[in-house]
C-alpha cells in the first residue's frame, strides 16, 4: 500500500499542474495543448482517486499506522513487565473502545501479540532500562527526540506556507498597482506575463494551503508538541523514580497516554482526505 502522505502529494502536484495550465491559456496564450495538458492532468489525478478510493489505501493507512503504534507501546509495556492493575483485563484493552466498532480488530490484534507478555509479565531490571532507553530515549533519540525533531519540521512547513501566503498577497497587490499605474502603457504580452505571475503564486498558495489542511498540519503540531511536554515530563520523573516499580507505574500512564494521542490522531485523519472535488477546488 502506498504511503497516503506521498499520495496527497501527487494530488497536490497534480492539482497545481491543472491550474497552471489553465491559466497559461485563459491569460497568456490559447493553445489546445494547454487545454489537453490540463485534461491528461485531470485524468491522472481522478485515475489516482479511484485506484486509492477501491484499494482503501487511506482507510488501510491510518488503521496499520494506528496498530503499529499501539503494537509499539505494547512492545516496551512487555519489556518492562507493566501490566494492568486488573489481571482479568489487559493493559490495552480500552484503546479505540470509545470511537469507532470498526477499530476492534486492533485491539483484538494487539491482545493475541500480548497474550504471553501479559500471562508471565518480564520482572527483569534489564527490560525497564531497555524500555527508558530506546522508548522514552533523551534529547536525540527515543520518542523524546522524535517528537521534538516532528515538532519543529511541521512548524517549518506551516511556517513555509504562511510565507507563502504572505507572498502571493503581495504580489497580488502589486500586480494591481501596476494595472492601475502602467495599464496603458502595457503590451498584450507584458498584460499577460503580470497576470500569469499572480495567478500562479497565488495558485501554489491555494494547493499547498489545501495540502497543509489534508494532512492536518495545524493540528499535528500541537499534537507533538503536547508529546513532547509528555515524554518530557515522564523522561524527569522517570530520572527521579526511587524504585522499578514506580518506574513500571510511570511507563503504564505514559503508554496509556500515548495510546489516547493515536486515537485522536486516527479520528483527525479519518475526515481528512483529498477526493475529486477538492482537487477542483484547489485548481480553480
Amino acid at each position: 500500500m502506498p504511503g497516503d502522505s506521498n499520495r496527497l502529494a501527487t494530488d497536490e502536484f497534480t492539482a497545481f499542474l491543472m491550474g497552471l495550465m489553465f491559466i497559461l491559456y485563459t491569460d497568456f496564450e490559447s493553445l489546445q495543448v494547454l487545454l489537453f495538458a490540463f485534461l491528461d492532468f485531470f485524468g491522472i489525478a481522478a485515475f489516482t482517486q479511484v485506484v486509492a478510493k477501491r484499494g482503501a489505501w487511506h482507510r488501510k493507512y491510518l488503521d496499520y499506522r494506528t496498530l503499529a503504534e499501539g503494537l509499539r507501546v505494547q512492545l516496551y509495556w512487555a519489556a518492562a513487565g507493566v501490566t494492568s492493575e486488573n489481571k482479568w483485563k489487559f493493559a490495552h484493552d480500552n484503546y479505540l473502545q470509545s470511537q469507532n466498532a470498526e477499530f476492534g480488530w486492533i485491539r483484538n490484534v494487539m491482545r493475541v501479540a500480548g497474550l504471553r507478555a501479559d500471562a508471565r509479565p518480564n520482572q527483569a531490571s534489564s527490560g525497564v532500562r531497555f524500555s527508558l532507553d530506546e522508548w522514552v530515549g533523551g534529547p536525540d533519540r527515543g520518542q523524546l527526540g522524535y517528537f521534538r525533531r516532528k515538532a519543529f519540521e511541521r512548524l517549518k512547513r506551516y511556517q513555509l506556507t504562511e510565507r507563502l501566503g504572505s507572498l502571493s498577497l503581495a504580489i497580488s497587490v502589486a500586480a494591481v498597482f501596476s494595472f492601475l499605474l502602467f495599464g496603458s502603457q502595457m503590451n498584450e504580452l507584458t498584460e499577460g506575463l503580470v497576470t500569469v505571475t499572480m495567478g500562479f503564486f497565488l495558485l501554489l498558495f491555494g494547493v499547498r494551503e489545501g495540502y497543509t489542511y489534508a494532512t492536518a498540519t495545524k493540528e499535528l503540531i500541537k499534537q507533538y508538541e503536547n508529546m513532547l511536554r509528555i515524554f518530557d515530563n515522564a523522561h524527569r520523573r522517570l530520572t527521579e523514580a526511587v524504585s522499578e516499580e514506580e518506574q513500571r507505574l510511570i511507563l503504564s500512564a505514559l503508554g496509556q497516554s500515548a495510546l489516547d494521542e493515536h486515537s485522536d490522531w486516527i479520528l483527525m485523519h479519518r475526515e481528512r482526505s483529498l477526493d475529486e472535488s477538492e482537487i477542483w477546488r484547489m485548481s480553480s
